[in-house]
């Protein structure tokens, strides 16, 4: 038998049948498909959008919300749990805390010298340690951690 040989009769019938037969056969009940859950809306932020230290990456923005007075301390956390200290100088840079709509502060914290880093949640008002996260992130490969 040739590797191009047409069909005989028999297998022509047999596909036929099976193509117009097979896609009725769902398999399931023959009811209406059942509805996905919609998403649940999510809550809108409440003031302008501020999406970043200095509000965007060349640090030119300009908020519309009033500050604190800038000599009152509310309430302070450590970023850095070992600092390291070279010739007397800390030479870290930090992540930017965020703040959400409900005033939770998200402060990202450094736990050890070579690595090790969480995420805490504190209340914008009291600085409280409302819950805590530890990371999986590991440093590149390095010769001096900017944090």
């Amino acid at each position: 038998m040739n590797a191009h040989s047409p069909l005989t009769r028999r297998q022509w019938v047999f596909t036929a049948a099976a193509g117009l037969v097979l896609p009725g056969c769902g398999g399931g009940a023959s009811g209406p498909s059942p509805q996905a859950p919609s998403p649940a809306d999510p809550s809108p932020a409440v003031g302008p959008a501020w999406s970043a230290f200095g509000g965007n990456a060349q640090h030119t923005g300009v908020s519309s919300i009033a500050t604190q007075a800038l000599n009152r301390i509310q309430w302070t956390t450590q970023v850095e749990l070992d600092p390291e200290y070279r010739s007397g100088n800390l030479l870290s840079h930090y992540g930017s805390p965020l703040i959400t709509a409900r005033n939770t502060v998200i402060v990202p914290v450094k736990t050890g010298r070579t690595g090790g880093f969480k995420v805490e949640g504190r209340t914008g008002a009291s600085g409280a340690l409302v819950w805590t996260q530890d990371s999986d992130y590991i440093l590149p490969a390095h010769a001096w951690t900017p944090s």
